[in-house]
Formats: structure tokens, sequence, C-alpha cells
């Protein structure tokens, strides 16, 4: 459905891309884990409407279970020793990384999705060696373009 595609679609990294494939600020708010490894999502794709991509999730611990979760606003709440920016909750997605601390999700941008649709995106995995055993990407704003 439109919200299932929408949420994977949004997800970035870096601070901005060009007005008609979207804009995108990388908001901070990661927590370190593993290996002093800090996970990231990344964004390969545009948020035009029709478009394909992938949305990547690196550095993570290897193996590991996490969650992505978008949200239309930010609220900053306390979770599991770090701040989960989007809330309340609109998506919850599970994913597992690979051996290398990797996930990949790919997407299709939908052509119903209306313009300058903004949202929040974070993602969470299980880590020992993180505050409350966790590790958090940082978090990403998005806007789909006019």
């Amino acid at each position: 459905g439109f919200i299932t595609d929408a949420f994977v679609a949004c997800l970035h990294f870096g601070s901005s891309l060009a007005a008609n494939g979207g804009v995108f600020e990388d908001m901070g708010f990661s927590m370190t884990g593993t290996n002093g490894l800090t996970p990231h999502i990344v964004w390969n794709g545009s948020l035009q409407p029709g478009t394909v991509g992938n949305v990547d999730v690196i550095d993570v611990r290897p193996n590991t279970a996490g969650l992505i979760v978008m949200g239309y606003t930010p609220e900053l709440v306390n979770f599991h020793g770090g701040t989960l920016v989007p809330y309340p909750l609109e998506i919850i997605l599970v994913l597992f990384t690979d051996g290398s601390g990797f996930v990949s999700v790919p997407y299709s941008w939908p052509l119903s999705a209306p313009p300058e649709l903004s949202m929040y995106v974070q993602a969470f995995f299980q880590d020992p060696a993180g505050p409350d055993d966790y590790s958090a990407s940082n978090a990403v704003y998005a806007v789909s373009p006019p």
C-alpha cells in the first residue's frame, strides 16, 4: 500500500538532494554499538512518483535484528538509551542485518504519493555494546518534491 511504499522510499543519508528528487536532512541522534560501529541510513533513488531505488542501513552489528520506524512528526522520545525522533510511529518494519552488518530494501515510490509529503525515519538494532543493549541510526527528515 501507499504508506508502506512511502516509508521505505523516505530513507536517506546526507543533507539534501536536488528539488526534483526530494529534500533530505540528516538530523543526527545515532548511537554507537559493537566495534565502534554507528548505524547509518543510506538512500539511493528518488522521491519522484514512479521511481525505484534501494534503502540501505550500513555499519550495524552483523547478524542482528532491528527496526526501522517512520512517523510524520519529530517528538524526541527517550528510547533504549537514545533518542527516538519519529513519534508517534506510523510504520514499524523489522529487518535483519547480514554478516557484514548491512541491510538493503528495494522500493518503488508510489505514483499516488502526495507532493511535499514530509516524514521522519530512524533505525534501532539490538546491540549489547550500545546503551541499553541497542544501537541507533541517524534520524532522517525527508520531503517529497512539490
